[in-house]
C-alpha cells in the first residue's frame, strides 16, 4: 500500500472524508439553489415538449468542527489554488461561527454550503487519492531541465 499523500492528516482527514461521504449522500435532498431551463422530449411529459426548470445545485447543510473546516480548507488551498470553491469556501469560512449548534458533539456546528454536485465529487475523489498516495509529488528529472536559465549572471553562460 502507498503512503498517504504528506498532507494527509489521520483522524482530521479521516473526519473531514465523513463529512464529505455524508454530504454527498444528502445532497440531492437539500434545498435547491440554482436551476436551468430543460426541454423535454415530445411524449415524456405530454405530446407536445415542454419547458421546465431543472434543479443543478443544492444547498446543504454540513457538519463540521472547526479546525477541521480549515483544514480542508488548506488541503484545498494547496492542491486546488485557482478554483473557485476553494476561494468561495476560504472567504465563507468565518461564517462557521454563525452555523447552528450540533448538540451531540462539542465545537460542532452544522453550516450552509452551496456547491454543485460535480465539484463535490471532485473533491472527494482528492482526497481519496490523497489518502491513497496518488497525490504526492513526484521528483523533476534534471536531465530534462536546463539548469543555465537559474544562472543569476546572465553573461557567465556565454
Amino acid at each position: 500500500m502507498n503512503k498517504p499523500d504528506p498532507l494527509w492528516v489521520y483522524g482530521t482527514c479521516d473526519r473531514i472524508m465523513v463529512a464529505l461521504r455524508s454530504w454527498l449522500w444528502n445532497y440531492h435532498s437539500g434545498t435547491v439553489s440554482a436551476t436551468r431551463k430543460y426541454l423535454t422530449k415530445p411524449g415524456e411529459m405530454g405530446p407536445q415538449p415542454k419547458e421546465i426548470d431543472v434543479p443543478t445545485r443544492y444547498a446543504c447543510e454540513v457538519t463540521w468542527l472547526k479546525g477541521d473546516l480549515d483544514y480542508f480548507i488548506k488541503i484545498l488551498e494547496a492542491k486546488l489554488p485557482d478554483n473557485p470553491v476553494t476561494k468561495d469556501l476560504r472567504r465563507c469560512f468565518p461564517l462557521w461561527k454563525n452555523g447552528k449548534l450540533v448538540a451531540y458533539k462539542k465545537e460542532a456546528r452544522k453550516i450552509t454550503i452551496d456547491l454543485y454536485y460535480e465539484d463535490l465529487i471532485g473533491i472527494y475523489r482528492l482526497l481519496e487519492a490523497m489518502q491513497s498516495g496518488k497525490t504526492t509529488e513526484e521528483k523533476q528529472d534534471l536531465g530534462k531541465v536546463d539548469l543555465s536559465s537559474y544562472s543569476k549572471d546572465k553573461s557567465a553562460g556565454s
